[in-house]
């Protein structure tokens, strides 16, 4: 027998008892989900060590995976059998395409796993680094002359992501994120309220409201590790797009990891294929310090006509 069947023959679909193991694996809470996903496990030494395991959420049109091997049981076709679980159940579900659940890093070795499984770039992203101080120095003066004028109204106020729970929209903000930046609403709304391994900063992100409705909202993290910001996103209403509402959340991003005190570093992402974007890169005079890779695959039963692109955010971590 080969060493893939042999391999093929230990994926199974983990029982409930198993989601504990599989989430510690995935690095999320599986149970938590408003809609479960489907999960596998992957045996090694006749069942008696988990070599890793996977977990699919089926969507309308597209699913969402996430997939680890550990490191010992890694290049041994553990994570390739785990994928053909998971594909298998997508064209079962007439998927249209199938995503990573987070993206990767070129060079990882998870953009070589995917593109032996045919999965195809659809976006790269860029990771700058810049500093709060440049920020601060670029769109202070925006706000200001917003201000000056006027166009802020007066029901409008900024509140930190840590009273979202007691005004009631953070509900309202896990939509704006997964309908504008992709991914699931329910893992948007676990990270808003601080329940993953890597949550946004509570007091220095921020959402702007307006006769209790959200217009945007400002994310950010500390990574410890580099002892410096991410600057998650910027998400504004398309309605309120390029106006005060646009001009005070680019403020106040900067302003409250200054108010937090934690370092002057910042990170932020950025497509390299919007020329606006790169535009704010050279004023920030921001250094590139990592590319990053969206994939998709396009499952071959899709008519081309039914075939458009998702803004959804996609990665894994696999051998």
């Amino acid at each position: 027998m080969s060493r893939e069947s042999d391999v093929d023959r230990r994926i199974s679909v983990a029982e409930r008892g198993q989601w504990r193991v599989a989430s510690l694996l995935l690095g999320m809470p599986l149970a938590a989900a408003r809609t479960p996903p489907q999960v596998w496990i992957a045996n090694t030494d006749g069942g008696r060590r988990i070599a890793g395991s996977a977990a699919l959420w089926v969507g309308r049109r597209h699913g969402h995976f996430s997939l680890k091997v550990i490191r010992p049981e890694r290049r041994q076709g553990v994570g390739a059998a785990l994928f053909e679980a998971v594909l298998r159940r997508s064209r079962a579900a007439r998927l249209d395409s199938l995503f990573p659940l987070e993206m990767v890093a070129e060079g990882s070795g998870s953009d070589a796993f995917l593109e032996s499984q045919g999965f195809e770039v659809q976006q790269r992203l860029f990771r700058f680094e810049t500093s709060v101080q440049t920020c601060l120095e670029l769109f202070e003066p925006f706000y200001r002359r917003v201000v000056g004028r006027g166009r802020i109204p007066d029901d409008a106020q900024m509140i930190g992501l840590g009273e979202a729970e007691q005004h009631g929209l953070s509900s309202q903000a896990a939509r704006l994120v997964a309908r504008f930046l992709g991914g699931r609403r329910e893992q948007a709304l676990r990270r808003l309220r601080g329940e993953t391994d890597h949550p946004y900063d509570r007091d220095a992100s921020c959402l702007l409201v307006q006769a209790g409705e959200l217009m945007g909202l400002a994310l950010s993290r500390y990574l410890a590790e580099q002892q410096a910001w991410l600057g998650d996103a910027t998400v504004v209403r398309p309605d309120c797009r390029g106006g005060w509402a646009n001009a005070w959340l680019k403020y106040e991003w900067p302003r409250r990891m200054k108010d937090a005190g934690r370092g002057e570093r910042v990170f932020f992402d950025a497509g390299g294929a919007y020329r606006d974007t790169m535009k704010q890169v050279e004023r920030l005079k921001a250094a590139t310090i990592e590319e990053r890779l969206m994939y998709r695959r396009r499952l071959s039963f899709t008519p081309p006509k039914r075939r458009q692109d998702s803004g959804t955010s996609g990665g894994l971590r696999t051998d």
